[in-house]
């Protein structure tokens, strides 16, 4: 969580794209990290970015 943190601070949006790039590329990206997240780390982002944008807004 903390890297993901990190990772919004310097991109806005926090997609399925980012994390197969960058840092988290060489840690497995996106494949990795589901599993991780027991298969939800899309619906993770969902939820973060909707949170964020919405304040935006």
């Amino acid at each position: 969580m903390e890297r993901i943190g990190k990772q919004l601070k310097s991109e806005t949006v926090v997609d399925r794209l980012a994390f197969d790039r960058g840092q988290f590329k060489s840690s497995g990206g996106f494949t990795r990290l589901n599993t991780t997240f027991d298969g939800e780390l899309e619906a993770i982002l969902n939820e973060i970015n909707g949170a964020i944008w919405e304040e935006i807004s």
